[in-house]
């Protein structure tokens, strides 16, 4: 029996069509690009994105839909709830501001004290 992609996921750094973890989503079925609240961050050292979710900055990356055992994997891989926490947001697409979908994003969960700032959110 195949399994229901019944969950839905926010991308935005190594797990976006073409870096370095897409792996993870080669079976999911791409809904489109998303934007959510919150600030990206990152560093010359550090080869992938953190973000946190607050303030009025946005981060863009891509919806997915994908199966509990998608999500699982996912989740061994981004080190939830230690190092990345999943958390279920509000994604919009990004030429409209008013439409709503929930899915979950992981957020980074150290601090980003001396970390730059993504100014436009996307990696």
């Amino acid at each position: 029996m195949k399994e229901v992609m019944d969950e839905f996921v926010f991308v935005y750094g190594t797990l976006k069509k073409g870096k370095s973890a897409h792996k993870f989503l080669k079976n999911a079925e791409f809904l489109g690009p998303g934007v959510v609240k919150g600030t990206m961050y990152g560093h010359g050292m550090v080869p992938y994105p953190m973000i946190k979710l607050s303030g009025e900055k946005t981060v863009q990356g891509e919806l997915y839909a994908v199966t509990k055992d998608m999500l699982e994997s996912m989740d061994r891989y981004e080190g939830h709830p230690h190092h990345y926490k999943r958390i279920e947001v509000g994604v919009w697409e990004p030429d409209d501001p008013i439409s709503n979908a929930k899915a979950w994003v992981y957020e980074y969960q150290g601090s980003v004290e001396g970390l730059d700032v993504i100014s436009e959110g996307v990696f």
